[in-house]
Protein backbone atom coordinates (compact mmCIF):
# COMPACT_ATOMS: atom_id res chain seq x y z
CA UNK A 1 0.00 0.00 0.00
CA UNK A 2 1.29 3.27 -1.00
CA UNK A 3 1.58 5.48 1.91
CA UNK A 4 1.35 9.50 0.79
CA UNK A 5 3.07 12.16 2.86
CA UNK A 6 1.65 15.75 2.82
CA UNK A 7 3.36 18.64 4.16
CA UNK A 8 1.91 20.29 6.95
CA UNK A 9 1.33 23.77 5.35
CA UNK A 10 -1.28 22.07 2.52
CA UNK A 11 -3.11 20.28 4.84
CA UNK A 12 -3.55 22.75 6.40
CA UNK A 13 -4.46 25.21 3.11
CA UNK A 14 -6.72 22.43 2.23
CA UNK A 15 -8.26 22.54 5.49
CA UNK A 16 -8.84 26.20 5.80
CA UNK A 17 -10.21 26.25 2.10
CA UNK A 18 -12.82 23.25 2.95
CA UNK A 19 -13.82 25.18 6.15
CA UNK A 20 -14.35 28.16 4.02
CA UNK A 21 -16.51 26.26 1.32
CA UNK A 22 -18.39 24.24 4.42
CA UNK A 23 -19.35 27.40 5.95
CA UNK A 24 -20.75 29.45 2.48
CA UNK A 25 -22.99 26.46 1.91
CA UNK A 26 -24.63 25.91 5.21
CA UNK A 27 -22.77 22.57 5.46
CA UNK A 28 -23.79 20.91 2.34
CA UNK A 29 -20.64 20.81 -0.04
CA UNK A 30 -20.04 17.35 -1.04
CA UNK A 31 -16.16 16.19 -0.73
CA UNK A 32 -16.33 16.95 -4.36
CA UNK A 33 -16.62 20.53 -3.55
CA UNK A 34 -14.83 21.18 -0.91
CA UNK A 35 -11.96 19.22 -2.82
CA UNK A 36 -12.03 21.58 -5.61
CA UNK A 37 -12.55 24.44 -3.61
CA UNK A 38 -9.34 23.51 -1.99
CA UNK A 39 -7.73 23.02 -5.72
CA UNK A 40 -7.29 19.01 -4.76
CA UNK A 41 -8.60 15.75 -6.51
CA UNK A 42 -11.61 14.55 -5.03
CA UNK A 43 -8.63 11.49 -4.42
CA UNK A 44 -6.29 13.85 -2.55
CA UNK A 45 -8.62 14.88 -0.26
CA UNK A 46 -9.60 11.42 0.59
CA UNK A 47 -6.04 11.06 1.69
CA UNK A 48 -6.15 14.40 3.73
CA UNK A 49 -8.97 13.53 5.59
CA UNK A 50 -10.63 9.94 5.08
CA UNK A 51 -14.29 11.07 6.51
CA UNK A 52 -15.23 14.61 5.20
CA UNK A 53 -15.86 16.17 8.83
CA UNK A 54 -11.94 15.28 9.49
CA UNK A 55 -11.42 18.67 7.01
CA UNK A 56 -11.95 20.43 10.23
CA UNK A 57 -9.17 19.13 12.41
CA UNK A 58 -5.86 21.16 10.52
CA UNK A 59 -7.24 24.39 10.77
CA UNK A 60 -8.87 23.81 14.81
CA UNK A 61 -5.93 22.73 15.58
CA UNK A 62 -4.27 25.86 13.93
CA UNK A 63 -6.42 28.00 15.60
CA UNK A 64 -5.83 26.54 18.82
CA UNK A 65 -1.86 26.72 18.72
CA UNK A 66 -2.09 30.50 18.21
CA UNK A 67 -4.79 31.19 20.92
CA UNK A 68 -1.88 29.18 23.23
CA UNK A 69 0.98 31.24 22.08
CA UNK A 70 -1.48 34.19 22.62
CA UNK A 71 -2.45 33.14 26.33
CA UNK A 72 1.48 32.74 26.98
CA UNK A 73 2.72 36.00 25.53
CA UNK A 74 -0.21 37.95 27.54
CA UNK A 75 1.67 39.89 29.92
CA UNK A 76 3.03 38.56 33.32
CA UNK A 77 0.68 40.84 35.64
CA UNK A 78 -2.15 39.67 33.81
CA UNK A 79 -4.59 37.08 36.04
CA UNK A 80 -4.34 33.67 33.84
CA UNK A 81 -8.27 33.52 33.20
CA UNK A 82 -8.14 36.92 31.69
CA UNK A 83 -5.13 35.97 29.58
CA UNK A 84 -7.38 32.81 28.62
CA UNK A 85 -10.34 35.41 27.41
CA UNK A 86 -7.44 37.80 26.02
CA UNK A 87 -6.78 34.54 23.42
CA UNK A 88 -10.15 33.79 22.62
CA UNK A 89 -10.75 37.31 21.79
CA UNK A 90 -7.94 37.46 19.39
CA UNK A 91 -8.60 34.77 17.50
CA UNK A 92 -12.39 34.88 17.76
CA UNK A 93 -12.38 38.45 16.80
CA UNK A 94 -9.30 38.69 14.29
CA UNK A 95 -8.30 36.53 11.26
CA UNK A 96 -10.77 33.59 12.10
CA UNK A 97 -13.68 35.81 13.14
CA UNK A 98 -15.75 35.32 10.01
CA UNK A 99 -14.96 32.03 9.19
CA UNK A 100 -15.73 31.14 12.30
CA UNK A 101 -19.11 32.99 12.74
CA UNK A 102 -20.05 31.36 9.44
CA UNK A 103 -18.83 27.75 10.26
CA UNK A 104 -20.49 27.48 13.81
CA UNK A 105 -23.77 27.25 13.07
CA UNK A 106 -22.82 24.46 10.37
CA UNK A 107 -20.57 22.56 13.05
CA UNK A 108 -23.43 22.44 15.70
CA UNK A 109 -26.24 21.62 13.06
CA UNK A 110 -23.71 18.63 12.03
CA UNK A 111 -23.20 16.01 15.31
CA UNK A 112 -19.91 14.31 13.12
CA UNK A 113 -18.41 17.88 12.60
CA UNK A 114 -19.31 18.76 16.39
CA UNK A 115 -17.35 15.92 17.75
CA UNK A 116 -14.46 16.55 15.61
CA UNK A 117 -14.34 20.42 16.52
CA UNK A 118 -14.98 19.59 20.21
CA UNK A 119 -12.31 16.68 20.22
CA UNK A 120 -10.02 19.66 19.16
CA UNK A 121 -11.44 22.29 21.50
CA UNK A 122 -10.83 19.82 24.31
CA UNK A 123 -7.05 18.10 22.87
CA UNK A 124 -5.89 21.28 23.95
CA UNK A 125 -5.78 19.99 27.30
CA UNK A 126 -2.69 19.06 27.82
CA UNK A 127 -1.57 22.51 26.07
CA UNK A 128 -3.32 24.80 28.28
CA UNK A 129 -2.08 22.97 31.01
CA UNK A 130 1.18 23.77 30.42
CA UNK A 131 0.77 27.44 29.40
CA UNK A 132 -1.14 27.44 32.83
CA UNK A 133 1.75 26.29 34.58
CA UNK A 134 4.56 28.14 32.82
CA UNK A 135 2.89 31.39 33.36
CA UNK A 136 3.38 30.82 36.80
CA UNK A 137 0.28 29.42 38.49
CA UNK A 138 1.17 27.90 41.17
CA UNK A 139 -0.59 24.35 40.02
CA UNK A 140 0.24 20.91 40.04
CA UNK A 141 -0.05 19.08 37.20
CA UNK A 142 -3.54 17.39 37.99
CA UNK A 143 -4.61 21.11 38.70
CA UNK A 144 -3.73 22.47 36.31
CA UNK A 145 -5.09 19.45 33.73
CA UNK A 146 -8.37 20.05 35.94
CA UNK A 147 -8.61 23.85 35.00
CA UNK A 148 -7.60 23.57 31.84
CA UNK A 149 -10.75 21.08 31.22
CA UNK A 150 -13.15 23.32 32.76
CA UNK A 151 -12.16 25.93 30.91
CA UNK A 152 -11.74 24.52 27.85
CA UNK A 153 -15.50 22.92 28.09
CA UNK A 154 -16.77 26.18 28.83
CA UNK A 155 -15.45 27.05 25.67
CA UNK A 156 -16.73 24.36 23.65
CA UNK A 157 -20.34 25.85 25.54
CA UNK A 158 -19.97 29.57 24.41
CA UNK A 159 -18.73 27.96 20.77
CA UNK A 160 -22.16 25.58 20.29
CA UNK A 161 -24.12 29.14 22.14
CA UNK A 162 -22.48 31.71 19.83
CA UNK A 163 -24.53 30.72 16.56
CA UNK A 164 -27.05 33.06 17.51
CA UNK A 165 -24.24 36.22 16.45
CA UNK A 166 -24.13 36.84 20.34
CA UNK A 167 -20.52 37.83 21.28
CA UNK A 168 -18.34 34.54 22.23
CA UNK A 169 -16.18 36.84 23.89
CA UNK A 170 -18.18 38.58 26.37
CA UNK A 171 -20.30 35.00 26.55
CA UNK A 172 -16.98 33.80 27.64
CA UNK A 173 -16.67 36.11 30.47
CA UNK A 174 -19.66 35.09 31.63
CA UNK A 175 -19.25 31.57 31.87
CA UNK A 176 -15.86 31.94 33.06
CA UNK A 177 -17.48 34.49 36.04
CA UNK A 178 -19.97 31.95 36.33
CA UNK A 179 -17.52 29.30 37.19
CA UNK A 180 -15.47 31.25 39.44
CA UNK A 181 -18.73 32.16 41.57
CA UNK A 182 -19.84 28.29 41.71
CA UNK A 183 -16.70 27.57 42.67
CA UNK A 184 -16.47 30.15 45.55
CA UNK A 185 -19.98 29.12 46.73
CA UNK A 186 -19.74 25.37 46.55
CA UNK A 187 -16.87 23.78 48.99
CA UNK A 188 -15.44 20.42 48.29
CA UNK A 189 -16.93 18.45 50.94
CA UNK A 190 -20.01 19.62 48.96
CA UNK A 191 -18.76 18.60 45.76
CA UNK A 192 -18.03 15.08 47.35
CA UNK A 193 -20.20 13.89 50.32
CA UNK A 194 -22.90 15.58 52.09
CA UNK A 195 -22.77 15.72 55.50
CA UNK A 196 -25.10 13.25 57.38
CA UNK A 197 -27.73 14.78 59.14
Amino acid sequence: MVRYEFDDDEVLRVSTAAMWRLAESGGAASVHELAAAAGISRSTFHRMFPRKEDCVRPATRDTRRMMMRVIEDAPARMPLLNAYVHGFAVVAEGAFAERTRRLLPVVTADTQLWSVWADEVLAGTADLADVLQRRGAELTRPQAEVLAVAILSLTSLVLRDATDGADAVQRLRARVTDLLHAIGQVSATDLVAKKER
